[in-house]
């Protein structure tokens, strides 16, 4: 962090020179830029080319899902992808509240997605950082909490995995906080041989591997405790409702959560299951 403040100022007008648009000026704020000089060891050559890329990447798939509201100045980020404004069983990836680091808490089980398709997965994904981090401008990291309930040779595709781990380390790069792992199946290991070769150590030390609910329930009295109707949600969503799509705790716990975004995208699929 000492590092890429210190060339911060030197920087800067350097990475303005590349964010020429509304939206891409709006994303390079100087904690973005920060982010990305931190990503390359406060390398402003190699921090330039991570960031080009990533503007050429979101002017493909970001910057058209914004639109304008108010006075025509402010971008928004939509609150959901365009699947799941259709159908909200669509994915599961979405945040439930915060740990006790502050962190956004993003839920996802692959067996509550109905939708498989690597691409759709991957905006899915990126709108829900985007709505997080306000346009991906603030700062802060997330916890990826990976629900295998209801994981099968269905959700057992590599190219989930490898497309979405270069998506979050070079369009979202020092993002993640951590990564837990909550009761991965045998069929994992198609997965995991898929995807350790492409992690970079920093990220597998970020990775926690729950199995069991004491190991689980030891993790959440030190990390979700402080709010105990996000730890009651995920007790349940692990443990007594079924993983397939659609299917999440009840209403009573959904709407207890904190994220606003959470419990109308529960509500809705609530809804559908009537």
């Amino acid at each position: 962090q000492k590092a890429a403040l210190a060339v911060l100022g030197s920087f800067r007008p350097i990475a303005h020179a590349v964010l020429t648009t509304p939206a891409s000026a709006r994303f390079g704020s100087d904690d973005t830029l920060l982010r990305y000089l931190r990503a390359r060891d406060a390398d402003e050559e190699k921090a330039l080319t991570l960031l080009k890329g990533t503007i050429a990447w979101r002017e493909k798939h970001i910057d058209p899902l914004m639109s304008v509201s108010g006075e025509g100045s402010l971008l928004q980020c939509p609150s959901c992808c365009v699947q799941c404004k259709v159908d909200p069983r669509s994915h599961c990836f979405f945040s439930v509240g915060k740990d006790t680091h502050g962190r956004p808490v993003v839920y996802s089980c692959a067996g509550r997605a109905a939708n498989k398709v690597v691409e759709d997965n991957m905006i899915h994904m990126a709108v829900e950082l985007e709505r997080l981090f306000d346009g991906n401008s603030a700062p802060g990291k997330y916890v990826w909490v990976i629900d295998f309930n209801g994981f099968g040779m269905r959700d057992c595709n590599p190219r989930m995995a490898t497309t979405a781990i270069p998506m979050f380390a070079d369009q979202y790069p020092e993002r993640m906080g951590q990564i837990v792992l909550i009761n991965p199946p045998a069929a994992f290991q198609i997965l995991w041989r898929a995807v350790k070769p492409i992690l970079d150590p920093v990220t597998k030390e970020k990775i926690v591997l729950l199995r069991g609910q004491k190991a689980i329930a030891q993790y959440s009295e030190t990390h979700w405790r402080h709010d105990p109707a996000m730890a009651a949600w995920l007790d349940a969503a692990v443990f007594s409702t079924r993983g397939s799509p659609g299917s999440f705790p009840a209403a009573s716990l959904s709407n207890a959560l904190a994220d606003e975004n959470a419990r109308v995208l529960l509500e809705r699929c609530r809804l559908l299951a009537k």
